[in-house]
């Protein structure tokens, strides 16, 4: 590439690398030495605090991470020099020099600088010898995606990568890939598209057998939203095919969480960490001029699940809102995926199968509808009183002595606010999300971990009448039973069944919600719900638990 001789003359404005797309840094890299000076130090800008973010979750110090970050740099730079390009972006290969060089520290004297939970996943995946990204946590990783997303091109790759995982403006997104603002809503669209379609057709090469391949339009009949028709030939496959079955699972999940789904797939271990602490919208380079900029978006509370692409208005990840036509094909996906390992898989522990209902054991279980409508509404019916606000709830504590009213009222959710903890969670959906008031917001457990607890202290002990559990009252969370059993304690050691192991049904038509009616229980103050199955998603889920008493 031929390079002018004189290096580009000084401006008030942004640097001419500051404009550049990413293909055109790299090039630069690649040039002489008055362009490939200021290039490499674009580059090592652009990606530095993303890198230094993933290099503090593999790391126990500062100083442990700003050496990854520099390995990282460098190994880059001299792949660039030597004209290998990445695959897929720069960005993912720069997280996964940093992975790599911690992989190879965790092998001498260095590994005391690695965060313990890295060295643990290091040697539960075969010791530093593991080739590709790290598993997350003990789940099977499927390298499909991965080799999904290495097949698409380059600029497809970016609008993944910075749009969706890095969650950038807009206008940041398009500068980087090389294309104009307004165009790159469309990209982001197409991208997801072709996303799915390499994947699947990547994991049936990978891990199929010929009879799967056959189903490969059917699959992406079945998990398209809005298709409601039902193929009993997918259905009995599933029945006997752990490949077909994981693939319809994970293709729910990159349409409806596609955020968290790439994350784990392309980058594995402390995926959700660096989710939650890379700097997706503190950028500090200058936005180039652009004929049509649009301004920055700000950054959605952490709580709320990320939107899915290519759409406006659906409510962010919603593993319950896969859009399958066809309920038995939903259940075959969770049942089988629960426990699915494919051939290369190396498991840690041993899969839990979902528990047999024995019948007499349903409780009473009546729907509310307009209880899950509105957070405002704390009771089962229409008419209850509005719960206390945050201004009430404040003067009970005014007292010298905290000693709990007597005798609440009956229409009192007493789970509002109240402290929760939970056996586990998944990226951002924490457990306080199910005592918040919101049912938009949802807690949710690790997938492929059942059982799964969730307790909650209500602070003194009560008589409790009803028991109300929901999921966010929207339409793109499709209906599923969650087998959940009712626990009960005074002091949060001894516990006595309130409720046995039930199969709730959840369905957004009818408000998402499930009451169990207590016909008698002990004075209880801690609550303990004991997830052991969900026909909709590997995991249990709980937008708000309301307690009213007697």
């Amino acid at each position: 590439m031929s390079e002018p001789d004189n290096s580009d003359p000084p401006t008030a404005g942004p640097r001419l690398e500051e404009t550049l797309s990413e293909a055109d840094v790299v090039e630069r890299i690649r040039g002489r030495a008055a362009v490939a000076t200021p290039a490499t130090q674009e580059f090592r800008r652009r990606h530095l605090p993303a890198v230094l973010a993933y290099a503090r979750v593999c790391s126990r110090q500062a100083e442990g991470a700003a050496e990854l970050a520099d390995r990282a740099f460098a190994s880059a730079v001299r792949e660039i020099r030597r004209g290998i390009d990445a695959p897929g972006t720069w960005r993912h290969r720069l997280l996964i020099l940093v992975q790599r060089t911690a992989v190879s520290w965790s092998a001498d004297g260095r590994r005391e600088r690695l965060a313990p939970g890295f060295v643990a996943c290091v040697e539960a995946a075969d010791g530093p010898d593991h080739a590709g990204p790290l598993p997350v946590g003990i789940r099977s990783r499927d390298a499909a995606l991965l080799d999904g997303f290495h097949d698409l091109p380059e600029r497809t790759c970016g609008v993944l990568w910075h749009a969706v995982i890095e969650a950038e403006p807009d206008s940041e997104v398009a500068a980087r890939v090389g294309v104009e603002t307004e165009a790159l809503a469309a990209l982001k669209a197409s991208a997801h598209t072709s996303l799915q379609r390499a994947y699947l057709r990547a994991h049936l090469e990978r891990n199929g057998s010929a009879t799967c391949g056959h189903f490969h339009r059917l699959i992406e009949a079945a998990t398209e939203p809005g298709d409601l028709r039902r193929s009993v030939d997918l259905e009995q496959h599933m029945s006997e095919c752990s490949c077909c079955t994981l693939a319809v699972a994970q293709l729910f999940r990159l349409k409806q969480d596609p955020r968290g789904a790439l994350a784990d797939g392309l980058l594995g271990w402390g995926s959700a960490a660096y989710l939650a602490t890379a700097p997706t919208h503190t950028r500090t380079r200058p936005e180039p001029p652009r004929p049509a900029a649009t301004s920055v978006v700000p950054p959605r509370p952490a709580h709320r699940p990320e939107v899915p692409l290519g759409s406006t208005d659906a409510p962010p990840h919603q593993p319950g809102g896969r859009a399958l036509g066809a309920a038995a094909v939903a259940v075959a996906v969770v049942a089988v995926a629960v426990v699915v390992l494919l051939p290369d898989d190396r498991p840690h522990s041993g899969p839990v199968a979902r528990p047999p209902q024995p019948p007499g054991l349903t409780a009473p279980v009546t729907w509310s509808p307009s209880a899950a409508a509105t957070s405002a509404s704390p009771g089962p019916s229409a008419s209850a009183s509005p719960a206390p606000t945050p201004k009430q709830a404040h003067r009970r504590t005014h007292a010298a002595s905290p000693s709990p009213v007597p005798s609440p009222r009956g229409d009192v959710n007493l789970a509002l606010h109240k402290p929760v903890v939970a056996g586990s969670h998944t990226q951002d959906y924490v457990p306080s999300n199910a005592s918040d008031g919101d049912s938009n917001t949802y807690w949710e457990a690790t997938s492929n971990l059942f059982p799964q607890s969730f307790q909650i202290d209500l602070g003194s002990p009560v008589d409790i009448r009803t028991i109300a559990m929901d999921l966010p009252p929207v339409a793109y969370w499709n209906q599923r039973s969650q087998t959940i059993s009712v626990e009960g304690s005074t002091d949060g050691s001894d516990w006595t069944t309130l409720a046995p192991a039930t199969s709730y049904f959840f369905d957004a038509t009818q408000g998402n919600t499930a009451t169990a009616t207590l016909a008698s229980a002990p004075r209880t103050r801690y609550v303990r719900l004991l997830f052991t199955a969900n026909s909709g998603w590997p995991a249990a889920q709980l937008s708000e638990l309301r307690i009213f008493a007697r």
